[in-house]
């Protein structure tokens, strides 16, 4: 059977089918991603992104932020939208996320597990007022006003390298209850997030769509669709629709 068919009947037949999404979605809104070959790990190491550095070298990291993860201007593409409209249909249930750039904004029940950068938090356990992230990256003051001295960070809202991941056990029985699996742009090699696929009882179905091949395919239940999301998500809609 032809896989786009395949996966419409199986859309069509789950009573929960989950979603997990990673930066292959984002990239055809024009985002970087961050381990493919002309990733942004391919120029800076991992560690920039970590709890430690942010404390550290608060400057460099905002600068670095600045120069590769400025998301302001970025909008839903066609994979965005057409999860939506299937959520506003009843065939996808809940979206986990490993993006944090808020493009999934257009759908209601997503869990984004690496948390997001639309928004900042002072980092006064005192005080944990919230910012809008983008506007205190454009006025490079890096510090709440809570305090006279403001000794006190503000910290965007996200999951950073040696920092616990609060949303994993969710996702994990959010993935163990599901009816069907489908990961869109994400290579699965990243951990917490990449273990998420062991919790699918054995037997359920998982389409994975990406470019690249991960280490899943040519297991069992397994589709693997190797193009680009948008294009095959509207594939899959069409057959949808004409069934």
């Amino acid at each position: 059977m032809d896989s786009i068919l395949e996966v419409a009947q199986l859309l069509k037949k789950s009573n929960k089918t989950v979603v997990i999404s990673g930066a292959g979605i984002s990239t055809e809104s024009g985002l970087p991603d961050f381990r493919s070959s002309k990733g942004i790990y391919q120029h800076t190491p991992e560690y920039v992104l970590s709890h430690s550095y942010f404390f550290h070298h608060t400057k460099e990291f905002y600068d670095f932020i600045r120069k590769t993860m400025y998301f302001r201007d970025a909008k839903p593409n066609q994979g965005h939208l057409i999860l939506a409209e299937w959520e506003r249909r009843n065939l996808v249930h809940q979206i986990i996320t490993q993006n944090i750039d808020g493009l999934h904004d257009v759908s209601q029940n997503v869990m984004e597990i690496h948390g997001s950068i639309l928004t900042a938090t002072c980092q006064n356990k005192q005080c944990r007022k919230k910012y809008n992230f983008y506007d205190v990256l454009d006025s490079g003051d890096f510090h709440c006003d809570c305090t006279e001295d403001k000794r006190y960070l503000i910290k965007p809202d996200i999951v950073l390298y040696e920092e616990a991941v609060p949303l994993y056990e969710s996702a994990f029985w959010s993935v163990h209850d599901s009816e069907l699996l489908l990961i869109l742009g994400s290579s699965l090699t990243v951990q917490p997030v990449a273990s998420l696929v062991t919790a699918v009882i054995p037997g359920t179905p998982v389409v994975i769509i990406n470019n690249q091949s991960t280490p899943y395919e040519g297991k069992k239940n397994v589709i693997a669709i190797h193009a680009s999301i948008g294009e095959t998500l509207a594939k899959i809609d069409e057959a949808l629709n004409e069934n």
